[in-house]
């Protein structure tokens, strides 16, 4: 499937997940969960990048962003941290395939996140124009945010996070 997706789309997959959803399946392994010291926080590798990505329009002034590490009491679930790895490679596509995906129901699993996996409320990238660097563009036309209701954190799927299921 990821040597079709490439040959299709002409992008590069920077990462995927499968998962299966099942009734003991809930938004902590998804989004996000409080933690206790010793935990690991980060299940997806970002490649390393510790910058923080470009946020255009930002109309939420002194917000943290998903993307942005967290507290050390906060662990990322598997989408969160798929969509933070993304959010700092916009040149890459990031799949996350679900099977039995109609086990559970999306808003259970997904929460405050589930009103976002349409397309077109994903936060496009806006690229850079003279000489000025590209960034995430939450005034898009139909794009949506949300703050996570563990950290607080400002949340947005971006463009490149692309959700496959299967009943």
């Amino acid at each position: 499937l990821i040597h079709a997706w490439q040959s299709m789309t002409g992008r590069e997959i920077g990462a995927h997940c499968v998962t299966v959803f099942h009734h003991h399946v809930g938004y902590e392994d998804m989004i996000e969960r409080r933690i206790t010291t010793g935990q690991p926080r980060f299940l997806i590798d970002d490649g390393g990048d510790q910058s923080t990505p470009l946020v255009h329009e930002n109309h939420i002034h002194d917000a943290h962003y998903f993307f942005e590490y967290s507290s050390s009491d906060i662990q990322e679930g598997l989408f969160l941290a798929l969509c933070r790895a993304a959010a700092h490679h916009p040149e890459k596509d990031y799949v996350f395939m679900v099977d039995c995906i109609d086990e559970v129901g999306v808003s259970e699993v997904f929460g405050e996140v589930a009103h976002m996996l349409d397309s077109f409320a994903r936060v496009p990238w806006k690229p850079g124009t003279n000489g000025q660097p590209g960034g995430w563009d939450l005034e898009a036309p139909g794009a949506r945010t949300n703050r996570l209701s563990h950290s607080g954190r400002i949340f947005f799927i971006p463009s490149n996070v692309y959700v496959l299921g299967t009943a």
